[in-house]
């Protein structure tokens, strides 16, 4: 195995930022998974996974795992990952790389299997997520945390209306709705 040169490293990266681009506002929560699919850089990049050498795969995997996770909380900016979701993801990435590496499906297989984990992965880190994101649509825009409908937070937040103490301190809900503060007001 050889150390990939800077520039090469630099195409690797940016093919990364392209496929996470490709999947740019596609519901990763979608019953089909159909329209999450490598795109032709990546199939041409993968014919170079075996040349990489360990220090190189590994900054790449942790590339992508930022990438991955910066792409998520775009879409939504309550989506938290932990320690323990991290390595999760990091998990992931590092099969993905494995199993492109060994050849151990056909790609169209090891892509599907890939977004199948990450789906699983969404899931099992954020659950509120399958709440707002309904599994039959394919696209998603980015939702403000101001946009959320107050039942949602409340949901979210665990909260029982009839249990709050005031004054109740609200910060960063928006000033253009105020939605939430007026379904408190119209509830106490």
């Amino acid at each position: 195995m050889i150390n990939i040169p800077y520039v090469a490293m630099n195409k690797l990266t940016i093919n990364i930022d392209k496929q996470i681009e490709f999947n740019r506002d596609k519901n990763i929560l979608a019953d089909n998974l159909e329209s999450f699919q490598f795109i032709a850089e990546t199939l041409n990049a993968i014919a170079e996974v075996n040349q990489i050498h360990v220090a190189s795969e590994q900054f790449l995997i942790e590339y992508a795992i930022d990438k991955a996770i910066q792409g998520f909380c775009r879409v939504n900016q309550y989506y938290s990952f932990d320690s323990g979701s991290k390595e999760e993801l990091r998990k992931i990435y590092t099969d993905l790389f494995k199993d492109i590496r060994t050849n151990s499906d056909t790609i169209e297989n090891i892509s599907k299997n890939h977004y199948e984990k990450l789906k699983n992965w969404l899931k099992a880190s954020n659950p509120f997520a399958e709440k707002i994101y309904p599994a039959t649509a394919e696209k998603l825009k980015p939702v403000a945390c101001a946009e959320y409908s107050p039942e949602l937070q409340c949901n979210i937040l665990h909260l029982d209306i009839n249990c709050l103490n005031q004054p109740v301190l609200d910060i960063g809900c928006g000033s253009r709705k105020l939605s939430y503060v007026f379904h408190l007001k119209q509830r106490v």
